[in-house]
């Protein structure tokens, strides 16, 4: 049975009062043009008698429009309104008495609530065809979190907001504010990066002409955002670290081990620390929030500075003192990352003395000691923190119960990487994972709907990181969990996609998009999401009541996927039909001529189709960059094959080896490739990790290097972790056996000194302190002594050795020998 649309027309009006306040007009203006944008006569009317149309939206806050006060009070003379509508941030819409047929009147306690009120009339329409339509409203509503916010991180390296001009700010800023956000955290500066410039230097000082342009542009355009976020009556605030200055401003001395982050214990460096601040912070226009993470940037390890949770707060509470004289008013956020579990006890009970009511809350965020090792023991979680930070771990559950009630606790949940992160996907394709990196067009709203189910029940509100509009989705779904949490992700997002790409496009977009959620898990080139995302994108484009950059992001992915896909299949008939032809003959001229077909073979293989060339021009004017020229680079096994072939051809004496090895390259009674979720079913303990990019290795490439892919995953322990284990069954003990490992450090690893691991095999050394391979993977092989397997079972436990804090596998294999 179809509804009764009481209501319908081209015609829409948003009306505010008389003298309405500049963030009530802006909102009706917002609302205006996003009906202008589907195709209504969108109109905003300040006061006086309304022009013809089919809806008058009449918009109010508290009590300022006399029409909308009068309404409500008439309606709660038969219906009283409920508790919902009464606090900061409550609202209301109602359809008017038929004496004021066509009108609708939105309240809101505050602006605040005014925007989210805007934004659930507008998405609970029926837009089709140029009309608008609606079987009426009563709607009463408070979000549940009263902090809904993004760090909309502007880092060189992130993925959107670095390029955008300040009206691609603003449009971003109003349709997130459609959808609730009402904190807006932005980076104005972060120092440490902004190399060549000194801008609060006497005079100021630049490496050049371009770079000053480049700085006063980016500075500009945040203060923009940050007096458009006031105009709007929301909330702005700003990330920065704790200690970090201009590269140029900075002495050598001012380094005590920290990088690019000087050292708070020397009396010059912190001077300059804190005079940059204070230039920040007068030359905002406004700030409602100071977020200071605690690291993941920043911080020093010198003995002066240890432990840094008390130069921390020293430090932040100067700045606070520094801001609210500039912004009386402005609230400081703090986080307690790579912070010790004796460094939390002393933060939260800091936070709990008289004194501290300058700090508002705390951030539970990335690097913020997430259970890994509760994990292992509970199997609480599924999910874990990033590797990188303190070897103890510290649970969100406990930090909430052990932080002073007077004190917030807000998370600050990365959901903008697909690996080496926060909550990463701990079963994707280590090729996806390098194909993609961190930072690229990302769909995982049934996995972020899960966490912050999880981790929003012990906290009162959140702001999560985003490098880019990329993460679009993950950031509503998370962002419209905030205001009602009892909602599906699958609810959330047909609100997305009928907002977004109309009412026809709905069912194709939302499961294209849970397509793509899961067409990066396991092995891609067997995963037959892909091609059910390319159709059901296909039919949502088709199906789409408009264009727009989010709809190219959905149709974008599902396109890469299977461009990525045909690639690799294409490289494995090919590799096949090169090792066969190879085991009939690998003499010199043999091997000549398979380098030969290897170097066609890869010219052969699929290009990127027009489509994908057509939309990785349209996104890039909306900001997000393709891995385009990553997914060019990925061959398969084919590069490897092509080296290894030059080497043998170069080297008599091993030839036969290496051309051995080619062709049986996994022969064995075991082989595991490490790290790949496919292909690692004997690990017992140990993390995942995919080496990215050249920041991995010691030597800077433009395109992958040629190793095997199954040498660029791995597994990996840190910290005061015991150390990898496997186990492999059913050894025979009469036969002899060698183990075969691949080793490789990645550079991102050696910050923590570590050069050298052990292996034992039922507890007998296999061997003692190896130095680890940093350039590329190596491999080695041993020996296995009998009695490490003389039980039909083997454990290989690799340790620690000379100091190390880190142990790393990429291959095992086990072959019988003479």
């Amino acid at each position: 049975m179809k509804p009764d649309y009481r209501y319908h027309g081209r015609r829409m009006t948003f009306v505010t009062a008389p003298g309405a306040t500049q963030a009530e007009q802006h909102v009706a203006r917002v609302a205006s043009e996003a009906a202008r944008r589907r195709g209504v006569i969108g109109r905003y009317h300040e006061s006086g008698d309304v022009p013809p149309t089919d809806l008058a939206v009449f918009l109010g806050v508290g009590e300022t429009h006399s029409h909308v006060v009068e309404e409500l009070r008439r309606r709660d003379r038969f219906a009283p309104s409920s508790p919902l509508t009464r606090g900061a941030q409550s609202s209301r819409i109602a359809s008017c008495g038929n004496q004021i047929a066509g009108s609708v009147v939105i309240w809101g306690a505050d602006v605040e609530g005014l925007w989210v009120a805007v934004g659930r009339f507008l998405r609970g329409l029926r837009w089709q065809d140029g009309t608008f339509s609606s079987t009426g409203w009563d709607d009463e509503f408070r979000p549940a979190f009263e902090l809904r916010g993004e760090v909309m991180s502007s880092h060189f390296t992130a993925n959107t907001f670095f390029q955008w001009s300040p009206r691609q700010w603003f449009e971003y800023l109003d349709e997130m504010a459609l959808w609730g956000m009402n904190l807006f955290i932005t980076i104005p500066i972060h120092m440490a990066d902004w190399d060549g410039i000194s801008p609060w230097s006497d005079p100021p000082r630049w490496v050049s002409e371009e770079r000053r342009k480049e700085w006063e542009t980016h500075w500009e355009t945040h203060c923009a955002v940050s007096q458009r976020v006031h105009e709007m009556g929301l909330r702005y605030g700003m990330w920065i670290p704790a200690n970090d200055v201009p590269p140029m401003m900075a002495e050598a001395h001012w380094n005590r081990g920290g990088g690019k982050y000087v050292c708070p214990s020397v009396p010059e460096a912190r001077r300059a620390i804190q005079y940059s601040r204070s230039r920040v912070i007068r030359g905002l226009p406004h700030v409602d929030y100071w977020f200071v993470p605690s690291a993941d940037n920043g911080g020093c390890p010198c003995e002066d500075c240890q432990p840094w949770v008390d130069t921390y707060l020293s430090l932040a509470e100067e700045q606070s003192r520094e801001l609210t004289k500039w912004h009386p008013g402005a609230k400081v956020i703090l986080s307690n990352q790579a912070l010790t579990h004796r460094e939390n006890q002393k933060l939260c009970a800091r936070l709990a003395e008289p004194g501290t009511d300058w700090v508002e809350g705390v951030a539970y965020a990335p690097g913020s000691n997430e259970t890994y090792i509760q994990a292992r023991e509970t199997e609480e979680y599924d999910w874990i923190d990033w590797y990188q930070f303190d070897p103890e771990h510290r649970s969100l559950k406990e930090l909430s119960r052990t932080m002073p009630h007077s004190k917030k606790l807000f998370l600050y949940p990365d959901i903008t990487h697909l690996t080496r992160s926060q909550y990463p996907v701990w079963d994707v394709d280590p090729l996806v994972a390098w194909t993609y990196h961190r930072d690229t067009v990302f769909f995982r709203p049934r996995g972020y709907a899960d966490v912050f189910r999880r981790s929003a029940p012990h906290a009162d509100g959140s702001f999560p990181y985003s490098e880019g509009i990329y993460d679009d989705v993950n950031q509503v779904v998370w962002l419209a969990l905030s205001c009602d949490p009892s909602r599906s992700h699958v609810d959330i997002l047909s609100e997305y996609w009928r907002w977004h790409a109309g009412e026809d496009a709905v069912l194709s977009a939302v499961c294209a998009t849970h397509q793509l959620e899961d067409s990066w898990r396991g092995d891609i080139t067997a995963n037959a999401h892909v091609e059910t995302a390319v159709l059901e994108t296909e039919k949502a484009v088709r199906l789409a009541s408009g264009t727009g950059w989010r709809l190219d992001l959905l149709r974008m992915r599902a396109l890469l996927d299977e461009w990525l896909k045909n690639r690799l299949l294409a490289a494995k008939v090919l590799e096949n039909g090169i090792i066969a032809m190879l085991r009939d003959d690998a003499t010199e001229g043999g091997i000549r001529w398979a380098i030969q077909q290897l170097e066609n073979a890869i010219r052969s293989l699929p290009e990127a189709s027009d489509e994908v060339l057509r939309l990785e021009k349209t996104l890039l004017q909306a900001g997000p960059r393709m891995p385009v020229g990553r997914i060019r680079h990925m061959t398969g096994n084919l590069a490897w094959m092509k080296a290894t072939l030059k080497k043998a051809l170069a080297d008599p004496s091993v030839r036969s080896t290496l051309v051995a090895d080619m062709i049986d390259y996994e022969r064995g009674v075991y082989y595991v490739d490490c790290g790949n979720p496919v292909r690692d079913t004997f690990c017992v303990h140990g993390r995942r990790y995919t080496c990215l990019d050249e920041r991995s290795y010691q030597t800077p490439f433009s395109e992958p290097p040629e190793i095997r892919p199954s040498q660029n995953s791995l597994v990996m322990t840190c910290g005061d972790d015991d150390g990898i284990v496997y186990r492999f069954p059913d050894l025979r003990s009469e036969r002899k056996y060698v183990v075969r490992l691949t080793y490789f450090l990645p550079t991102l690893f050696t910050y923590r000194e570590t050069r050298s691991q052990r292996l034992e095999a039922n507890g007998v050394e296999v061997h003692g302190p190896l130095v680890l391979p940093r350039k590329r993977p190596e491999t080695f092989e041993f020996v296995l002594p009998r009695a490490a397997y003389s039980a039909g079972e083997t454990t290989l436990r690799f340790r620690k050795a000379e100091g190390g804090v880190t142990t790393v596998v990429s291959e095992i294999w086990i072959r019988e020998c003479d």
